[in-house]
């Protein structure tokens, strides 16, 4: 999976280029792994390129909330299709993550 990732300060924004699914979810973690060890613990997560997410991805999601929360900052998830909106929906995890 490719992901970019740019860290300003305490910031990070975090592009994923595919679907959460699978094996990409261990880049993922790997990469969200990078930043906290940046202290960075505010990541903004740029699901444009995300069509599809599985349950490997929603829970790596959850994993990266509770880390950035328990260090005080967050993830919040920006541009994600409509589809991807509909499983965060249909799991209930539009309560849990911030998505705009």
């Amino acid at each position: 999976m490719k992901i970019v990732t740019k860290v300003e300060g305490d910031r990070a924004s975090v592009e994923l280029k595919s679907s959460l699914v699978g094996s990409g979810t261990d880049d993922f973690c790997a990469a969200i792994g990078q930043v906290i060890e940046q202290e960075c613990f505010h990541i903004v997560l740029d699901f444009g390129s995300v069509t599809m997410i599985d349950s490997r991805g929603l829970e790596a999601l959850l994993d990266a909330q509770e880390k950035c929360k328990r260090l005080g900052g967050g993830v919040k998830i920006v541009h994600a299709p409509k589809k991807v909106k509909t499983i965060f929906k249909i799991t209930r995890l539009e309560k849990e993550l911030s998505i705009a």
